[in-house]
This record gives structure tokens, C-alpha cells and sequence, in this order.
């Protein structure tokens, strides 16, 4: 591993909840338990709901769908903005939903209360998790606790011949052990949950802040934490996020999400150094007026058989025609949606890369952008 990778799992309980049909008023919370149904669809997070697909020692679906006769069927989601997206559009009885995610769903009405009193187990829970905030509304309980979900900070031994004592070396520029700058060797996670991650940092570093619970943040300890992203941002070489593709693409259709994202993008490029953007409205919405605009594009097919080949090089599962399946969805999504459809601004520069790698492309923008850039006068917005 060539730099520091953070995961985002911002000591969170992880809790299932059922769910409630799109349209339907929230059902009431079940006194007894009926019969059952045959089968349960389950939102889940990688690795929560395994049958040995992914590692045949683990399989704990398979015994279960014996015991009991039901069927599970589970979708996999990467990001809590996917898992409430999926919810939203119905279908399922149960999500294993971060605590980013589990007051959305019991606010917007899409998940059940639950009768506590048919859980026999549920005396065995740690007290301090049972009435978790963001699992319990007014006393009634929406969803039960499943799992801890740590912050995991992963380093290379190579350059760390002990553990990191501190967070601080993903935040601030620093010296690392082997005597060079952590400038360009850290990589962070791309979500919006990555806010509570810096507020959680800021709590112990800047106590001033008062910051007891990151994810109920006042104004000023809120633009506090973007202001480390900010400065974060000058020593982070990659942001990764498997399924942020997805789950943008699903919560990118809501009007009032766009709106909000957009005066954060505008911003955030008018912070120094200036930043190259990208996405499927940047330069027909976001920075319509950018001199500089570029509009890559391949045939669907190719471009699912480069990322299936990146994700199986990262050691990650990957089947081809989910890949590609995917791809169409979201191609469909975005260009089928009303505010801020996907398509190439008139004067954007149109690269068909099908047929050409990686430094091909960049060699075509970088010549395309030494044309125009002579151009710009001080304060030229680049898209």
C-alpha cells in the first residue's frame, strides 16, 4: 500500500430496522409475531449478510435459510446516502443503516417501531446501546443494535515501524516517520459522513469547539470541520468511495440536493489552490460559464470492462455483468432525470476514449487546456 487509507466508520452502532412500503402511513408496531412470510429482502453493508460468495468460510445465510425455511435475498450498498436511497424507492424489510442514515429513514417515515418485548435477546444488549440516539425516537425504538463499527486507520509499515498515536497524520501536514512530508500520501474517504470523522477528530484536538456529538453539529463546529477537510485537502493524494457512483447518482436527483451541493462545489473551488472537477453536470450547470470544459465518453460496454478489470486488480469481487448492468441504470438515471440531466455542454471539448488509455486521454486534455489557458485573465473559473 503506497499511502495511508482511512475508513469512515465513525464508531457508529449499525442497527436493522423493518421497513415500510412507499405510500403507505408507517404501519403499527406488531404486538405478536405472525407467521412467516417465506422470505426477507435485506439492505446491507458489505459482509453483513454472507453466504461464502465472497469467502466460503464465512456463510451464516445458508444454515439459517435451513432452520427456518425463509429465503434472503441482499443488496449490497456502499454509502448510507445509497442504503436511504434504496429504502426510499421500497421493496425491502430490512437495512443495517449507520447512524448518518437511521434518523432520515424513521423522520421520512420508512421504517417500523419495534416491540422490544419479542426480542428475547434483547436484555442481553449493553444498556448504553439499547436507547442509542440513532436508533430511538421519543422513547420508541426504530431499529436494535447489530454491530460497533470502529474507525479504522490503515498505515504502511514500511514508513510506520509503530502504530500512528494520532489522527493528525491524515489531517495536518506533517514529517512522517521515514523523514518525508504526508503530502500526497494520504488517502480519505469521499462522503458526506467524512464530516462527522473530522468533527470527531476536532473534539479531542480543538475542545474549545464544544463538540459533544458529531453528527449534531452547531454552525460554527460545522464550518470548524469543513475547514479541516479544506485543509485537509492539500495533503490527500486520492479520495475513495466504491459505491459513490451509485448512490450519487440516485440522491443526485433529488432538486433540493443539488441546490445545496452546488453553492458547496462553487465554493469549494474558489478556495486556494482553484480545483479541477469533474461530474455529469459540471459544465452545463454547476460552472456553466468555465472556459475550460471537457466531456470524456465511451460506449457503456468498454467502460464497465475497464472498471470491472480496476476493481478485480484492487483484489476486489467483481462480475462483469453487474458491472455493466449498473452502469446502464445509472447512464439512464442521469440522463433521464429533470434538474440537471447528464449531457456535454456545446462548448466542451468531446474525447471518445474507447480506443484510447489512460495517458492518451490526458495527453488530448492537457494539449486541448494549453490552448485556451494563455487565454485567462486572473480569477477565470476552470471546469
Amino acid at each position: 500500500m503506497s499511502g495511508i487509507r482511512l475508513s469512515a466508520m465513525a464508531g457508529i452502532a449499525v442497527f436493522a430496522a423493518l421497513a415500510v412500503a412507499t405510500g403507505v402511513a408507517k404501519a403499527e408496531m406488531m404486538s405478536k409475531v405472525g407467521p412467516g412470510e417465506g422470505e426477507v429482502a435485506i439492505v446491507a453493508w458489505p459482509g453483513y449478510i454472507e453466504r461464502g460468495d465472497t469467502d466460503k468460510n464465512y456463510d451464516w445465510v445458508t444454515d439459517f435459510e435451513k432452520q427456518t425455511g425463509c429465503k434472503v435475498t441482499a443488496k449490497t450498498a456502499g454509502s448510507s446516502d445509497e442504503m436511504v436511497a434504496l429504502m426510499n424507492a421500497g421493496g425491502f424489510d430490512l437495512v443495517t443503516a449507520s447512524g448518518d442514515a437511521t434518523l432520515r429513514l424513521i423522520a421520512g417515515g420508512k421504517v417500523q417501531q419495534i416491540n422490544t418485548n419479542l426480542i428475547p435477546s434483547w436484555n442481553t444488549i449493553d444498556k448504553r446501546l439499547q436507547n442509542g440516539a440513532w436508533h430511538t425516537v421519543g422513547g420508541k425504538h426504530f431499529g436494535v443494535p447489530y454491530q460497533w463499527g470502529p474507525n479504522v486507520l490503515m498505515y504502511n509499515t514500511t514508513v510506520f515501524k509503530e502504530a500512528p498515536k494520532s489522527w493528525d497524520v491524515v489531517f495536518t501536514e506533517q514529517k512522517l516517520p521515514d523523514g518525508k512530508s504526508n503530502q500526497g500520501r494520504v488517502e480519505a474517504y469521499y462522503g458526506p459522513i467524512y464530516i462527522a470523522d473530522a468533527a470527531l477528530y476536532l473534539m479531542d484536538n480543538k475542545p474549545e469547539l464544544g463538540i459533544q456529538d458529531p453528527y449534531a453539529l452547531t454552525k460554527p463546529q460545522f464550518d470548524a470541520a469543513i475547514d479541516l477537510l479544506r485543509q485537509q485537502r492539500q495533503i490527500v493524494n486520492k479520495y475513495w468511495g466504491d459505491a459513490a457512483a451509485q448512490a450519487g447518482s440516485r440522491v443526485a436527483a433529488i432538486p433540493a440536493v443539488r441546490a445545496v451541493l452546488r453553492d458547496v462545489q462553487h465554493r469549494f473551488a474558489a478556495s486556494p489552490p482553484g480545483a479541477v472537477l469533474d461530474g455529469r453536470d459540471i459544465g452545463t450547470v454547476v460552472f456553466p460559464e468555465a472556459p475550460v470544459k471537457l466531456y470524456i465518453d465511451a460506449p457503456v460496454a468498454g467502460r464497465a470492462r475497464r472498471r470491472h478489470k480496476e476493481l478485480i486488480e484492487r483484489g476486489l469481487k467483481s462480475i462483469y455483468s453487474r458491472v455493466l448492468q449498473e452502469m446502464k441504470e445509472r447512464d439512464a438515471r442521469d440522463r433521464g432525470r429533470k434538474v440537471a440531466p447528464l449531457a456535454a455542454a456545446k462548448d466542451a471539448l468531446v474525447i471518445d476514449s474507447s480506443k484510447l488509455d489512460a495517458d492518451a486521454v490526458f495527453s488530448r486534455a492537457v494539449a486541448y487546456i494549453d490552448r485556451i489557458l494563455p487565454n485567462l485573465g486572473p480569477g477565470s473559473s476552470r471546469a
